[in-house]
């Protein structure tokens, strides 16, 4: 017999049994210890966006169109010269505030974001030399508006293998960097060639973080991730491209988005909830990533369940890419919105397409 059938015979014979999964691959192993969000000083109407752009000149859109089709009225942009790792230290020190944790005390840090400061390095170095963080294992998670709902995933998935004690997801979106390369890229469009460019007339800048635990740390009853959810369909890439993060607009064929998106949703909410042991009745809220509030009523108003269930902050904060999920979450925590022992269902959407679904006990 051949030496390496030899020793392929040999381990086998010797080798154990797998032992049985204690645990689902999909199930929650983490809680939220720490959230928080920050936006910039700078608020911004729907309307000087409309008058800014020249949108009544140069294609007949009258004013008020873009509050009256989106449900934006205001969105928060940065200075110029902000990078995104500003946004999201500032989110960072809140959330690490709130959870009452020293930086030097986690094991992961994870930045996820559309936006970051470099190609090279990963803009979690800069959040863990800027934090302190200096025991940390660090690194980005980039997946659109996705990113930090992949990123709470991740950590979620280490703290299930030990390998994680405290980690922190966290984002920083300069949106306002799309605004500005739409601007410059409208002389010479028609209105078809608006269309594609639309949707990132919402878009706003924001930073978010999360500190995630184990569960069942401290006493009372038992809460955090219950169960995960996620799809890709990589054929659908090319309903929304930003081909680059400075000086190109973001083109989307909002309709193929939308009908995609809701699609994916209707399969991965089943999924999620079945997972959970819940019915849609059980949910007491839903914190979903929000393009338009039209479109987040359509989406969900064909999942069966009523807006009235979900926590919209864009109307007032504009679509903030990857923060949105966590940005809505943290919002709804500070106005009492969210009390313990709800039951919270997180929809996140990226293009690619991809969806992202988790449900938690708050």
């Amino acid at each position: 017999m051949p030496v390496v059938e030899r020793v392929g015979a040999k381990r086998r014979r010797g080798a154990a049994k797998a032992p049985a999964p204690t645990r689902a691959p999909w199930a929650g192993a983490s809680r939220v210890r720490g959230l928080a969000y920050h936006l910039p000083p700078a608020q911004v109407r729907s309307d000087f966006v409309e008058e800014a752009l020249l949108l009544e000149e140069r294609f007949g859109v009258r004013r008020g169109t873009l509050e009256r089709t989106t449900g934006v009225k205001t969105r928060h942009l940065a200075d110029a010269d902000a990078r995104p790792s500003d946004l999201a230290h500032a989110a960072a020190l809140k959330a690490l505030a709130a959870a009452d944790v020293d930086p030097a005390d986690l094991d992961v840090v994870v930045y996820a974001a559309v936006y970051r400061d470099y190609a090279e390095p990963a803009t979690a170095h800069v959040l863990q030399a800027r934090l302190g963080a200096r025991g940390a294992f660090v690194f980005d998670v980039s997946n659109a508006c996705l990113s930090m709902v992949n990123g709470i995933l991740l950590v979620d998935s280490l703290i299930a293998t030990g390998r994680c004690r405290l980690g922190l997801v966290c984002g920083g979106e300069l949106a306002s960097e799309v605004l500005r390369a739409t601007h410059d890229a409208l002389p010479g469009l028609d209105r078809a060639g608006l269309a594609a460019l639309y949707p990132a007339l919402t878009c706003g800048d924001a930073g978010a973080a999360v500190v995630l635990e184990p569960q069942g740390q401290g006493r009372g009853p038992r809460r955090g991730f219950v169960a995960f959810e996620f799809a890709s369909h990589g054929e659908h890439a090319d309903l929304c491209v930003l081909e680059a993060l400075q000086g190109q607009p973001m083109r989307t064929d909002g309709r193929g988005l939308l009908e995609v998106g809701a699609r994916m949703a209707g399969v991965a909410l089943e999924r999620v909830l079945e997972r959970s042991g819940w019915t849609k009745d059980d949910v007491d809220l839903v914190i979903p990533h929000q393009i338009s509030v039209p479109a987040t009523t359509r989406i969900f108003g064909e999942l069966g369940l009523p807006l009235e269930k979900c926590h919209l902050v864009i109307d007032r904060f504009g679509n903030t890419a990857a923060t949105t999920v966590p940005v809505a979450l943290a919002h709804a925590a500070e106005t009492g919105r969210l009390r313990p022992g709800m039951k919270v269902v997180l929809a996140g959407l990226g293009s690619g397409v991809s969806v992202g679904f988790a449900s938690l006990v708050w």
